[in-house]
């Protein structure tokens, strides 16, 4: 219950207008940094992400060890209202010192969020 309540926070704060890019971070010699891509078309908003220690900056950026995780994120596509937002998943692995840009696409169905992890610079 307590991801559902920081995801639907996140959300309102997304919507609300937060716009950071991988462009707009300097990762640590230590850590990871995931972001969610925010462009005219979608944006995504970080719910989880499972199995280490996070640090939430914003509701589209997050700072992780390196390691295999199970990201979990809401895709907010721009023709539909943020009610109708998509929950998208995937398991990624990180590498300190890199940030890593997190990609949404609508399926053919337009029921699921696709996800790709870009980035590793």
């Amino acid at each position: 219950m307590k991801h559902g309540l920081v995801a639907l926070a996140n959300l309102a704060l997304l919507v609300a207008g937060s716009t950071m890019r991988a462009d707009d971070v300097t990762p640590s010699q230590t850590q990871a940094i995931l972001v969610g891509s925010v462009t005219p078309s979608v944006r995504v908003v970080l719910i989880s992400v499972f199995d280490g220690a996070r640090n939430w900056a914003s509701p589209t950026k997050a700072t992780v060890p390196p390691g295999h995780y199970d990201l979990k994120v809401f895709c907010v596509f721009a023709d539909l209202p943020p009610s109708k937002a998509i929950q998208g998943q995937k398991t990624i692995a990180v590498e300190a010192g890199h940030v890593y840009q997190i990609l949404a696409t609508r399926s053919e169905n337009k029921k699921q969020c696709n996800l790709e992890l870009s980035g590793g610079s």
